[in-house]
């Protein structure tokens, strides 16, 4: 179980880094995620979410690196079942192999994140760490798309079974600057 002081506490985190953050004058990245998960844990479980399944912010602490929170939401409902509903909070770093923002831009992403589950009036959380390999493709002066394939794992806790899951993943991303 999960205490609401907890997700709000960890929500306010989330928004008050990207202010600090941008307060440094680089450009910031915005983006929207869409994706494909294939999760194993005994069973396989795939997920195709479109058009995006996150947002995600980027702060660039330097040329070649960034900070990355992300926020995702999903809502199930099934007739004479109760409704589930997930937030997902992400934090990444990106390492950019390129400092040119005008050219391909390949990166590696190692992320933590938590997910917070509610149904039938209970709630849990799971931890998760993972990493993916992508590249960022100019499309246009400050416009991109990105492109990213990478592994996940939730670890097992009172409420959850550790499931891991390949992750393949198309975004769009606006860059201030």
């Amino acid at each position: 179980m999960v205490s609401r002081a907890r997700v709000h506490v960890l929500v306010g985190a989330v928004l008050l880094a990207p202010t600090l953050l941008a307060a440094q004058g680089r450009p910031v990245e915005l983006g929207f995620d869409g994706g494909l998960s294939i999760s194993f844990n005994g069973s396989t479980t795939t997920s195709f979410t479109v058009p995006f399944q996150s947002f995600r912010a980027g702060f660039f602490t330097s040329d070649n690196v960034s900070l990355e929170p992300a926020l995702s939401l999903n809502y199930w409902k099934t007739a004479d079942r109760d409704a589930i509903a997930t937030i997902g909070l992400e934090f990444a770093a990106l390492v950019h192999f390129s400092p040119d923002r005008s050219r391909s831009q390949p990166y590696f992403r190692p992320l933590a994140g938590l997910s917070f589950v509610t149904a039938g009036g209970e709630s849990a959380s799971q931890f998760r760490v993972g990493g993916g390999f992508g590249v960022r493709l100019p499309v246009a002066n400050q416009l991109a798309v990105r492109l990213e394939g990478g592994f996940q794992h939730s670890f097992e806790n009172d409420d959850f079974a550790g499931v891991s899951a390949l992750t393949a993943s198309v975004g769009l991303s606006f860059l201030t600057r």
